[in-house]
C-alpha cells in the first residue's frame, strides 16, 4: 500500500489543540506535548518495536494514521501499550475529511476511468491526493463510515485533515483573488459554513461511539471566527505559523492568525503548533514563538515519520503546568497516599526545568530532566554549583524562566522540580484574589518534591554536591522555609526564600526549618499584597538564627514594598547573588 505522507502543505497554521470540551464532557487539559506520527512504521523495524517507542516518547497526545502501517490498523491492545506508559495521554487518530486519497480502503480503481461527481482534480504537491467537493452527501457517507471503523478501533478522537479546503474554493479566477465567505451556489451558504457543518457531522458521529471523544481541526483557522464552531472542537492545529521550512512567514499573516488563536487558548482549549523548520535557529525562534503564545508545539520532518521535538527539548514546558491550563483534581478525590505517590514524585522531577552553564558567557544549556535521561544532549564535562529552584503555587510562569536563566547567566546550575506535573494536585492558591492555603496539604507534596531533587539533583554528574542551594518563591518559598533535611543527602549550603513571612496560622507552615548549618536568606515586601492579613503579616527575622549568617530583608520603600515577586529587580537579584557566592565553597578547579 502506497505510505505517502498524510500531512500538507497549508495556508494556515497548525497550533492549536486545545481540550476544554465545549462539547458538555469534562474538559481535556491542553496537552504540554504532542508527537504526530503518520508513518510509524518508519520508527523502528518491528511493529512491536515502534509501538514500545510510541509508548515511551513522554508526549501526552499522540496522532497516528488509523492504518497503522499501511496494511494492518492499529488494533486496540496496542493503542492500550501506547497509553499505559503516560497517565491520561490520549491518542487520536488521522483523517482526512477534505481530500481523497488513493491508498484508503475507500478507494476505488474505476474512479481512475469514471470519477464519481464529488471528487476532483489530484493535489500537484501530493500525488494521489485528490480535491474533493466535501458537501456532497456521498463523500461524506464514505467518511462518515470511517469515523466509525476509526473509533471502533479505539482511539480517544480524530484529528482532521484538510479542512482548510474551503480555501480553494474561495478563489475567484476571473477575479484572480480570494472571496472571504464565497456562496456556494450548491448549498446557498459560504464554502466556510459548509465546512464548519461538515466537522459539525464528523464530530457528532464520532461521539455516538465516546461521548467525550476528542475533535482536533487542522487548520482552517477562520472557521474560529465563528463562536459555534469553537465550542464544537476540542482545539486547533496549526501548521507552517512562524516559518515554512526555510525561512519566516509574513509577519502580518502570523499575527492574524495567532489573533484567531487567542480565543482558543483563553478558553483553555489546546493549539499544537506543528513547524517543519529544517534549521536549528529556526526551530529555536519556532519553538519561543509558539511558548510565548501558551501553544503546545512540534517540530518534525514534513514526512511525518519520527516523535519530533517538543518545547521540553529547547528548556521549556508547554500548557498543563499553570493555574490557568492545569486540570486540577477536586479535593475530595485526593488520598493521603497521593501526596507521597512516588509515581508522582517522578513526575516532579522528570518534568524539571534544567539550566547548565556555557563554556563562555551568557550561554547556557537549556532542556529538561526527561530529555537529558533520553542520553541526547551533550553536557560539557565539570560540575557546577547547583540551586534547586521551586516555583510558585501558580506553577510554572515567565518569572520561572528568567531566574533560572538569571542564575545559569552567573555561573549556577539551576534544577527545578515542577509540582504541577504531578497527575494528582489540587488548586491550593487563587492568584487574582491573592488566596493561598486552598489545600493543606499541598506543602507536604512541594516538601517530598524538594527532597526527592535535592538528593536526585547531587547524584548527577555535572552537579557539584558540595555546592547545593535551595530557592523558592511564594509558596516554593514556604517549601524551602519549612523543608527538614534529617536525611544528610537533602542537606543543602544555604536556603533563598522569596516572598514570604514565615508567619502562618498552620503550624506547619510557620518558621524556619533549617539546620544551624545552613544559613538562610529571606525577601519580602513590607506591603507585600499576600501578606496583609494579622495571621501572615511580618517578616521571618525572629525565626532566624542570626550567628550562621542569615538574614531577613525586608524592603520598605517603593516599588519593592508592594511586590511580591522581588526577584524581577535588579536590586534584590544582587542581594540573593552575593548570599549564593558567599557560601559557595571553591572546590572546582
Amino acid at each position: 500500500m502506497d505510505r505517502r505522507p498524510r500531512n500538507r502543505l497549508a495556508l494556515v497554521s497548525l497550533c492549536c489543540a486545545s481540550i476544554v470540551a465545549s462539547h458538555g464532557w469534562t474538559r481535556e487539559p491542553p496537552p504540554g506535548s504532542f508527537a504526530y506520527v503518520l508513518q510509524a512504521d518508519r520508527l523502528a523495524d518491528a511493529r512491536t518495536a515502534a509501538v514500545a517507542r510510541l509508548a515511551r516518547s513522554r508526549r501526552d497526545w499522540i496522532i497516528l494514521d488509523a492504518d497503522g502501517d499501511g496494511e494492518t490498523p492499529w488494533s486496540k491492545d496496542e493503542l492500550t501499550r501506547i497509553r499505559h506508559e503516560r497517565a491520561g495521554r490520549k491518542v487520536l487518530a488521522y483523517l482526512s475529511i477534505g481530500e481523497a486519497e488513493n491508498y484508503r480502503s475507500y478507494w476505488r480503481p474505476a474512479w481512475r476511468r469514471s470519477p464519481p461527481p464529488f471528487l476532483m482534480e489530484e493535489n500537484e504537491d501530493w500525488p494521489g491526493n485528490y480535491r474533493v467537493k466535501f458537501w456532497m452527501p456521498t463523500w461524506q457517507a464514505i467518511i462518515l463510515r470511517q469515523v466509525d471503523r476509526v473509533m471502533a478501533q479505539g482511539f480517544d478522537g480524530l484529528y482532521l485533515d484538510k479542512v482548510d479546503v474551503f480555501e480553494a474554493f474561495e478563489y475567484d479566477r476571473e477575479r484572480r483573488d480570494w472571496i472571504d465567505h464565497r456562496i456556494n451556489r450548491a448549498t446557498g451558504r459560504s464554502y466556510r459554513a459548509d465546512m464548519a457543518a461538515w466537522v459539525r457531522r464528523v464530530a457528532e458521529r464520532a461521539r455516538r461511539h465516546a461521548p467525550g471523544a476528542l475533535i482536533v481541526p487542522q487548520n482552517g483557522s477562520q472557521l474560529l471566527d465563528e463562536r459555534s464552531y469553537r465550542k464544537l472542537i476540542d482545539g486547533i492545529g496549526v501548521e507552517d505559523l512562524y516559518t515554512d521550512g526555510e525561512r519566516k512567514q509574513d509577519r502580518d499573516d502570523t499575527k492574524e492568525r495567532e489573533g484567531r488563536l487567542k480565543s482558543l487558548v483563553a478558553s483553555g482549549k489546546a493549539v499544537l503548533c506543528v513547524d517543519y523548520s529544517k534549521q536549528p535557529a529556526w526551530r529555536r525562534y519556532a519553538a519561543l514563538r509558539a511558548w510565548g503564545q501558551g501553544y503546545s508545539f512540534l517540530t518534525t520532518d514534513r514526512e511525518l515519520t519520527r516523535i519530533g521535538k517538543s518545547l521540553e527539548h529547547f528548556g521549556y514546558l508547554g500548557p498543563g503546568y499553570h493555574n490557568r491550563t492545569k486540570r486540577f483534581t477536586p479535593r475530595d478525590e485526593m488520598r493521603d497516599d497521593d501526596w507521597s505517590d512516588p509515581r508522582e514524585i517522578k513526575r516532579s522531577w522528570e518534568a524539571a526545568l534544567v539550566r547548565i552553564p556555557g563554556r563562555s558567557k551568557g550561554k547556557m544549556i537549556r532542556t529538561t530532566m526527561g530529555v537529558l535521561s533520553e542520553g541526547r544532549v551533550r553536557v560539557p564535562d565539570g560540575k557546577w554549583p547547583t540551586v534547586v529552584y521551586l516555583h510558585g503555587c501558580a506553577g510554572v510562569w515567565p518569572g520561572t524562566y528568567r531566574r533560572i536563566d538569571w542564575l545559569a547567566a552567573n555561573g549556577f546550575a539551576v534544577v527545578a522540580p515542577v509540582s504541577l506535573a504531578r497527575r494528582k494536585y489540587p488548586r491550593s492558591c487563587d492568584v487574582r484574589q491573592h488566596r493561598g492555603g486552598l489545600y493543606r496539604p499541598t506543602l507536604r507534596m512541594r516538601q517530598l518534591d524538594a527532597a526527592y531533587a535535592i538528593a536526585h539533583a547531587k547524584q548527577l554528574r555535572w552537579v557539584d554536591p558540595q555546592n547545593v542551594f535551595l530557592m523558592g518563591l511564594s509558596q516554593g518559598g514556604i517549601t524551602t522555609a519549612t523543608l527538614r533535611t534529617d536525611d544528610p543527602a537533602t542537606r543543602v549550603n544555604a536556603r533563598v526564600v522569596e516572598g514570604w513571612t514565615c508567619h502562618a496560622g498552620w503550624e506547619e507552615y510557620r518558621g524556619i526549618n533549617a539546620p544551624p548549618e545552613e544559613p538562610v536568606l529571606t525577601l519580602v515586601g513590607a506591603r507585600d499584597p499576600w501578606f496583609q492579613h494579622r495571621w501572615n503579616r511580618g517578616d521571618c527575622g525572629v525565626f532566624l538564627d542570626k550567628t550562621n549568617g542569615s538574614r531577613s530583608v525586608v524592603f520598605r520603600s517603593p516599588p519593592l514594598r508592594d511586590r511580591h515577586e522581588l526577584l524581577e529587580a535588579a536590586e534584590a537579584r544582587q542581594i540573593v547573588l552575593d548570599f549564593l557566592n558567599r557560601y559557595r565553597k571553591r572546590t572546582m578547579p
